[in-house]
C-alpha cells in the first residue's frame, strides 16, 4: 500500500470516528451505567475490532485482486465472508444473552 493510500485511509478513519454512531452511543451508555472501567474496555474493543476489520478487508481485497481469475480465490473469499458474517451474528446473540443475564442479576 502506498503512502498516499495510507494517509487517505487514516483520514477516512478519523472522519468516521468523529461522526456520532452506534459505537459512540454504546460508549456513553457503558460510561453512564457501569463507569470508567467498562467504558475503557468498550473503547478498546471497538478500536481493536475496527483495526482487525480494516486489515482483513485490505488483505482480502488484495487477494481477490491478485487472483481475480482464480475460482479458488473467489470461493475462499466467499467462505471467509460467510465465516465472518456468522461469527459476528453469533457474537451479537451471545452479547444479548449476556446482557439479559446481567439484567436478571441486577448488575
Amino acid at each position: 500500500m502506498i503512502s498516499s493510500s495510507i494517509v487517505a485511509l487514516f483520514g477516512a478513519m478519523i472522519a468516521l470516528a468523529i461522526v456520532p454512531s452506534i459505537s459512540v452511543l454504546t460508549v456513553m451508555s457503558r460510561a453512564a451505567t457501569w463507569g470508567l472501567s467498562h467504558r475503557l474496555a468498550t473503547v478498546v474493543g471497538i478500536v481493536v475490532g475496527n483495526f482487525v476489520w480494516i486489515i482483513l478487508a485490505i488483505y482480502g481485497l488484495t487477494a481477490v485482486a491478485e487472483n481475480r481469475n482464480s475460482i479458488l480465490a473467489i470461493s475462499f473469499a466467499s467462505a471467509l465472508q460467510a465465516i465472518a458474517k456468522y461469527s459476528g451474528g453469533g457474537y451479537l446473540i451471545a452479547l444479548n444473552f449476556y446482557g439479559k443475564i446481567l439484567q436478571l442479576n441486577g448488575l
